[in-house]
């Protein structure tokens, strides 16, 4: 069972990924705006997005990508939480 403190993690992880060393690992905060921090362009966004499908085996519905549940850590991993517990 992946509680929210291993889904920011996990998260972090792969947003770290994704970065390919263009931002330092302790700048990445679980509230830090990941937006802000450059890490994210729409086609990292895809990417982000398919890791977090295939990392914790679930699938979003297109309107449930918005740029304000994914603005941080913390609030990705909240929508990761809720569909991890709706798809029990």
């Amino acid at each position: 069972m992946c509680n929210l403190e291993n889904i920011k993690e996990k998260l972090k992880e792969i947003l770290l990924n994704i970065a390919e060393n263009k931002v330092e690992p302790e700048l990445i905060q679980y509230d830090s705006d990941i937006v802000e921090l450059k890490i994210l362009n729409s086609i990292s966004f895809l990417k982000l997005v398919n890791q977090i499908e295939t990392e914790f085996d679930i699938e979003f519905e297109i309107e449930e990508l918005s740029p304000e549940s994914f603005c941080t850590i913390e609030q990705a991993a909240q929508e990761i939480q809720k569909k991890l517990n709706t798809n029990k």
